[in-house]
């Protein structure tokens, strides 16, 4: 009987095979014709899944057939678990969302940029996928930890720093989806803050060869050298590039990162790591509400401004397994 099958269910069956078979008992109300459950005793855990489901929703079609033991208090307390579990999924769902589709579609222009910039960093060869990542993602991932680990060595207590510098590559085509969206016109400025091995530089550089510069703020020496051997192999067919090696928080000391940044008419942050409150970032909100010019595009992953900036688009970024990676178009407004 159901109220036998509950008293089964609740204390025996792992958690997701109770809710599987209460939200299926629950749905059951709905057939039109009535049910008639059997094997109510029957040891659940042994059965998967699927059993388990076939077993709650069985119906007979016999008109005269009824359900065996129905108790409305059972059934109030499948309708209420039913309710509760459909909400907590509404909810997951609109933590998970906000963020608009879009298609991460080449057009043959933008698959032949996105091709060269690949080839500055990686043969063929290094681009075969392993399941950390390609081949050459997997070596350039190595050789940032040694160089932290250098930037880091003798350096004590609040100098060391360690999670603000996890090296990260953004996807090249991703990367064209998200500058589709500020559409860079010819003569603008593009900047990168925590530029790494200079990959989204390239990768700008070569899908708008006809803006003025792309420049690149690292503050690890070797990644920055790095960076400037990869962008050199792009000459032939992408915009001016430039690279700057140091801490795109040192504002109000180098002149060079002040200027870079309030030239800078696009600006991108590839920011999962850096320094943030929940999903805010702190030190770049604060240096942008500063130093950037009103009307410069933003484009951030993962991380949240907040001060002098409109928020115009939410982008997900769906074709990961399970990781999601978010971007957010701001433009700065007047403070």
């Amino acid at each position: 009987s159901p109220k036998r099958l509950t008293q089964t269910l609740t204390p025996t069956l792992s958690p997701m095979r109770t809710t599987v078979a209460l939200l299926c008992l629950a749905g059951a109300s709905g057939f039109r014709r009535p049910l008639r459950l059997s094997k109510a005793n029957t040891k659940l855990n042994a059965l998967p899944v699927a059993d388990i489901t076939s077993l709650v929703t069985a119906y007979s079609d016999d008109q005269n057939a009824f359900l065996e033991g129905f108790s409305p208090v059972v059934a109030g307390s499948i309708g209420a678990t039913t309710l509760v579990i459909g909400g907590l999924f509404a909810v997951l769902a609109q933590s998970l969302g906000g963020g608009s589709r879009v298609a991460v579609d080449l057009t043959e222009e933008e698959d032949a940029a996105v091709t060269a910039a690949a080839l500055a960093f990686d043969t063929a060869a290094d681009q075969e996928l392993t399941e950390a990542g390609t081949i050459g993602e997997v070596r350039r991932k190595a050789e940032a930890v040694k160089a932290k680990d250098r930037f880091n060595a003798g350096k004590e207590g609040r100098e060391v720093r360690d999670k603000t510098l996890a090296y990260a590559e953004v996807d090249l085509p991703w990367l064209a989806t998200l500058l589709r969206q500020v559409q860079p016109a010819a003569g603008e400025t593009f900047l990168d803050l925590g530029s790494g091995m200079g990959r989204a530089v390239v990768g700008t550089a070569a899908l708008y060869p006809s803006l003025a510069k792309v420049t690149g703020i690292e503050i690890l020496p070797d990644l920055h050298k790095k960076a400037s051997g990869y962008a050199r192999k792009l000459r032939t067919r992408g915009a001016k590039t430039e690279f700057v090696n140091a801490d795109f928080c040192d504002v109000e000391t180098n002149k060079k990162v002040a200027s870079a940044i309030g030239e800078a008419d696009i600006i991108f942050a590839f920011a999962t790591r850096f320094a943030s409150v929940s999903d805010t970032l702190t030190e770049m909100s604060a240096v942008l509400a500063e130093y950037a010019k009103p009307g410069a595009r933003i484009i951030t992953l993962d991380r949240r401004l907040r001060g002098p900036f409109k928020l115009e688009r939410e982008i997900d970024d769906l074709r990961g397994d399970l990781q999601l990676t978010r971007g957010y178009i701001y433009t700065k407004v007047e403070a």
